[in-house]
């Protein structure tokens, strides 16, 4: 879903960027470093270049004393403002090593601008001209005979790439499997969750009489490839809006989604398992595709004084939130008393609750602010995943306005279920606690299937922040 970067773009950016260079060096009064990648052509992001970007980043941190840095990427390219504290000319004598070290580094474009606005040139410290891609003599006179094609010179560019980053060109599909293998993981650590109140699990099959644990299983399995489909949108389409626009990105999902919902029925007989895990969990993976692939193999956001880090998680779900802006409005607008026709459509209706698509529209805020926090402080605390995810479960519930269980049960009764929990001791809860709870979810038909989604999307960003946040952290 990449696409080319037009000429209007290419421009516009370019003056962006130096309207940004001009605030940072007001702001922090120090000689700034603009550093993108030197690739010819219009296609100018993709992960094999944000890759060639990263190792950049990678030997620039430890040369330099930086104050501030701010990474952005899209169509135009992947770049980073440096704030550094150190001599202009001193600076301008670091990176022109860095890009002439070797082939990889001729592709680096390592700009230094004086505290004036004026940039340093190589030529006013006696250092070598930039050499072509292709035939080594100086680029600018090559440019000015049109020696080279610009196909030409790209794919000069491509092939140092792929020499100096030979493990980069499967980083997209590589990432793409394992997010899969991690959504299909986090359904069955929900589905083995036991005791669990009124759902599915190990001992029963809680206030369902048409599903049981194997039905689940067949499920979970029929919705690998949709996962790995959802994971691939969002490694393909990486950017911060202006790479692929985030609406056809979620539109693209939602189609996706269509299909994983007809592949589930097939493997149940018709029962509904998995439709909301479809839509929280196949968002989230895309989202989690997008934001991996854009900081690409390797990359790294060191801290500085100025800015907090922002955990992989929180950028799961702002991109989520981003994915998805406008969908309450866009569903639910023109929904009445008298229209409404699905059971989300009446809950909207009547109590103006928006489910899963507010949840989503909102980043997630019942796993941000009550299913990770309980999760991760059980898990530290000495409880088992079993127990944490069962705790986990009920801070859920308790947060959230589950429109399955309020369709079983109405308002009133879901209120009573979130103050009953609430008056539970304050710690991770024990098994007769769950099971009496079991029991008189049962008996009164009552099933928190909405709290169960935004259960294993809890353990998916939390095996998920174990595998990759260290690498990932971005700081702002």
């Amino acid at each position: 879903m990449s696409r080319k970067a037009s000429l209007n773009e290419i421009l516009d950016d370019r003056e962006r960027r130096a309207e940004r260079q001009r605030e940072l060096i007001t702001l922090y009064g120090t000689p700034l470093v603009s550093f993108t990648m030197n690739i010819p052509g219009a296609e100018k992001d993709s992960p094999m270049i944000r890759a060639g970007f990263a190792e950049g980043l990678h030997r620039l941190h430890p040369v330099l004393s930086v104050r501030y840095e701010e990474e952005r990427y899209g169509v135009t390219g992947p770049e980073a403002l440096l704030c550094v504290d150190m001599d202009p000319q001193e600076l301008k004598r670091i990176t022109v090593k860095l890009e002439e070290a070797d082939a990889l580094g001729r592709l680096f474009d390592m700009d230094v601008i004086r505290t004036d606005g004026t940039s340093v040139s190589r030529t006013e410290l006696g250092l070598p001209m930039r050499k072509c891609l292709l035939c080594g003599e100086p680029a600018k006179m090559c440019r000015r005979a049109g020696r080279h094609t610009t196909d030409e010179l790209n794919a000069a560019a491509k092939a140092i790439l792929r020499d100096a980053l030979p493990d980069a060109e499967a980083f997209e599909d590589n990432i793409s499997e394992e997010l899969a293998d991690l959504a299909c993981a986090a359904l069955r650590a929900e589905l083995d969750a036991t005791p669990k109140p009124g759902l599915v699990d190990r001992y029963n099959n809680g206030s369902h009489e048409d599903m049981n644990y194997s039905t689940f299983c067949r499920s979970i399995e029929a919705l690998r490839p949709y996962f790995l489909s959802a994971a691939r949108l969002g490694a393909g389409s990486a950017g911060e809006g202006d790479f692929v626009p985030e609406s056809e990105v979620f539109e693209e999902l939602r189609k996706l989604g269509k299909t994983a919902e007809r592949e589930m029925f097939a493997a149940t007989g018709g029962v509904n398992t998995h439709k909301g895990a479809i839509f929280a969990m196949g968002l989230a993976v895309c989202a989690a595709a997008r934001v991996l692939s854009g900081g690409g193999p390797g990359m790294r956001f060191p801290r500085t004084a100025d800015r907090r880090p922002v955990s992989l998680t929180d950028e799961i779900a702002g991109e989520c939130a981003r994915l998805t802006k406008g969908l309450c409005a866009r569903d639910f607008d023109s929904v009445t008393p008298e229209n409404a026709e699905t059971a989300g459509e009446k809950l909207y209706a009547r109590f103006g609750i928006t489910g899963a698509r507010g949840q989503a529209e909102g980043g997630f805020p019942a796993v941000r602010e009550a299913g990770l926090p309980y999760y991760r402080k059980a898990l530290s605390g000495g409880a088992g995943k079993n127990d944490a995810a069962c705790g986990a479960l009920l801070a859920i519930m308790c947060h959230t306005a589950d429109t399955n269980l309020i369709k079983r049960g109405g308002m009133e009764k879901a209120e009573q279920v979130a103050a009953r929990i609430r008056s539970m001791p304050e710690r991770v809860p024990t098994e007769k606690e769950l099971l009496l709870l079991d029991c008189d979810f049962i008996r009164e038909h009552l099933s928190p299937g909405g709290s169960a989604d935004l259960l294993a999307l809890t353990i998916f960003l939390h095996e998920l922040d174990i595998r990759f946040g260290t690498g990932t952290c971005r700081v702002l």
